[in-house]
């Protein structure tokens, strides 16, 4: 489905239409297959498909807020990534001058987002393309330039991206988000936006995309008419010259190989496979290189010359290049002979793989957080996972250690909910690698058990001695990231990492409500994404006082809420009052005081808020009882003001129940008998307890009695 028709004329494209329907064909029929066999899993499980990844932008239908001239959007998503005019024809986008400029490309539909890769304007203004967000959903909100969609992490923590470098391209990493719709958008007055290409790449899950299978090729010459270049992008790994599956060039000075990735990636490795029948030696003195031309970035880190045994294959690391500036659409193979000798340059197979370890340039979540553990021993208490230091030496004091219990544990507390890309542990390496097998990475809000009745992310793991691990965890929500083991063992963590993204804020622009508004503190300032809580800003609600004042914000229909984050202002008097006096929860219809669902039992002090702080995560009911409604309402209780500077919601779609007990807890039901939580599940014989009543987690098999 990835080959391309050729694009040198008409007449050849026709031609090839015939081989190009029988490999449809094929296609189909592999699929029908798969779908009747069972094989085919949802798109969540994140299967490898091996093969290029397209540019999902090019072609696409294109916005901005405002046009330049003849500098529309569309040249942004033409696929040509010329940084300058050619004469007095724009190849760049250009907004007019105004207020938070932006740019849109629609997808078509919605897509787990990758890498965006932004090239800049060269000739000048490059200094135009800085304080911006990338943001991505399946909302169409030209009126605010995506507002409403989520914007994807920057590598520093801040809310914008800083500036991009003149004529560069860079890539910027979504981390799997889905969404229709793409936006570029300048934060601030007077401000210009201006791209020469936006190019998007579909998310791949664990480096499992061979780039280069199936792209154009070319090279110095060619031997013969069954030994041409494309032969290394076909996905066969014969190394027999005589199968033709093998690239054999002329005898030439220098002689080499480029494949056209077809769009800018992020390059993590690149795989050759040398030929086997004979003549492996001509591999000798090879340098790969990737850029724009065979004068581009080395991509070996070392500065020998390479080799491959003959009929081997061998990975060549990319990784030393593996930031925003190095990004590229061309690797080379060339021989580098002494005095520019003649020689022959042959082998059988090129793949290229990018990088998606997002710890190469994104922010721990999990560094310097609360960590708990089931025990400690030997002084290796629990945050020595989550200090920062990557020996995996025991005697450096960089690891946890507990004691041998029937049932291990350990987890970090984020501080608030987020979605979890990937967790990536790190092994001691001194001695007994083994204890970290065979352990369970679970994701979620409830702690009442230690996170150990949380949502499985991966179980049945282990890591190398001495080895990190990378654990995909396909934007889990929680707060709580544990590891769990069951086998009467030790556990040691030399450290835990975790990468992810806030969760989205359901309350962002949704209408709110009060019954006591004060214009100078507009209620609707609760719900705007501002997270300043400096009152002289006014830039928080502060309410008349009147009788139990409240604020309600309307979600838009029932949902399940699972956390709040609030941001309270500045001063000693408002804050005592939410800890002593605010209470929380939700409702379908606010005006009455019947079908409440209490998100907060008690008060703020009790769930752990202190009046020094200025913001709060609140998870409703400690994430063991979901809360439903579609009002989210702070109120205080008796004649007072009530401040709040933002409520950022949490939220999950509600589960329709068209079957008596089809979602147990959740939806109220009665489940038959001997079953319960979540779709009536019943654990196997022999297994009990981790469901539970509302169905997070997995059955386990019970240890030391109940569960």
């Amino acid at each position: 489905l990835h080959q391309r028709l050729p694009s040198s004329s008409s007449r050849k494209q026709t031609a090839d239409c015939p081989n190009v329907m029988r490999v449809l064909q094929a296609a189909l029929l592999a699929l029908a297959v798969a779908i009747v066999n069972g094989q085919l899993k949802s798109s969540s499980s994140y299967q490898c498909v091996q093969g290029p990844l397209a540019n999902l932008a090019k072609g696409k239908n294109t916005a901005q807020s405002s046009t330049y001239q003849k500098w529309v959007s569309g040249l942004a998503a033409d696929g040509d990534l010329a940084t300058k005019p050619v004469g007095r024809i724009p190849t760049c986008t250009h907004t007019n001058t105004q207020t938070n400029p932006w740019w849109r490309v629609d997808l078509g539909s919605s897509k787990r987002i990758g890498t965006i890769i932004l090239t800049n304007r060269g000739d000048c203004c490059g200094n135009r393309l800085a304080n911006f967000q990338i943001r991505i959903g399946d909302t169409l909100d030209d009126k605010s330039g995506g507002l409403a969609n989520a914007p994807i992490p920057t590598n520093t923590g801040s809310a914008l991206f800083a500036q991009q470098a003149q004529g560069k391209s860079m890539a910027y990493f979504a981390q799997g988000m889905g969404g229709r719709y793409v936006y570029i958008r300048i934060v601030g007055t007077n401000r210009i936006l201006s791209l020469c290409e936006v190019e998007i790449a579909e998310y791949c899950p664990e480096s499992c995309y061979n780039l280069a299978l199936n792209q154009p090729t070319n090279s110095s010459s060619v031997y013969s008419s069954t030994s041409g270049s494309a032969n290394v992008v076909d996905g066969d790994t014969n190394n027999n010259q005589g199968s033709g599956s093998c690239f054999h060039s002329r005898y030439d000075d220098n002689p080499w190989l480029r494949v056209d990735l077809g769009m800018n990636r992020r390059i993590s490795k690149v795989r050759i496979t040398n030929r086997g029948d004979c003549c492996s030696g001509r591999l000798n003195r090879m340098e790969i290189y990737i850029g724009f031309d065979a004068s581009g970035v080395r991509c070996t880190t070392d500065t020998s010359l390479q080799t491959i045994a003959g009929g081997a294959t061998n990975d060549f690391d990319c990784s030393a290049l593996n930031n925003q500036d190095s990004v590229s659409r061309y690797v080379y193979i060339r021989l580098n002979t002494p005095g520019g000798a003649k020689a022959y340059l042959q082998l059988c197979e090129v793949q290229v793989f990018e990088n998606c370890d997002y710890s190469t340039y994104a922010i721990n979540l999990a560094r310097g957080k609360p960590a708990f553990q089931s025990s400690t021993c030997c002084s290796g208490v629990a945050s020595r996972a989550v200090d920062g230091k990557t020996s995996s030496s025991y005697g450096k004091g960089g690891c946890t250690h507990t004691n041998r219990e029937k049932t291990t544990w350990w987890y970090v507390d984020l501080g608030r909910e987020y979605e979890i890309s990937q967790v990536k542990l790190l092994n001691r390496g001194d001695c007994c690698g083994s204890r970290l097998s065979n352990f369970q990475i679970r994701i979620g809000n409830r702690i009442d058990n230690n996170g150990t009745t949380n949502a499985v992310c991966r179980t049945g793991q282990s890591v190398s001695q001495g080895k990190w691990k990378v654990a995909p965890c396909a934007f889990m929500r929680g707060r709580y990231v544990s590891i769990v083991k069951y086998n009467n063992d030790y556990l040691t963590l030399c450290e835990v990492q975790v990468y992810g993204r806030p969760a989205p804020n359901d309350g962002l622009g949704k209408n709110v409500s009060t019954n006591g508004n004060d214009p100078v503190y507009d209620v609707t300032q609760t719900v705007d994404g501002g997270i300043d809580t400096t009152l002289s800003k006014k830039t928080c609600t502060i309410t008349k006082a009147v009788q139990n004042p409240y604020v309600a914000v309307d979600l838009g229909e029932e949902r399940v809420v699972t956390s709040i984050n609030f941001y309270f202002p500045s001063g000693s008097t408002y804050r005592s009052d939410v800890a002593k006096y605010a209470k929380v929860f939700l409702t379908n219809d606010p005006s009455t005081k019947t079908g409440h669902q209490v998100c907060l039992p008690t008060n703020f002090s009790d769930f752990g808020y202190k009046p020094s702080s200025g913001s709060f995560t609140l998870m409703c009911n400690k994430g063991v009882k979901p809360t439903n409604g579609r009002f989210v309402v702070l109120q205080m209780v008796g004649i007072r003001k009530l401040a709040v500077c933002e409520m950022n919601v949490v939220s999950q779609k509600k589960p329709t129940c068209n079957t008596v007990g089809k979602y147990g807890a959740w939806c109220r039901q009665t489940c038959p008998a001997g079953t319960g939580g979540y779709q009536c599940r019943k654990c196997p014989s022999g297994q009990a307890g981790r469901l539970g009543l509302f169905g997070y987690g997995n059955c386990i098999r019970p240890v030391g009695g109940a569960n």
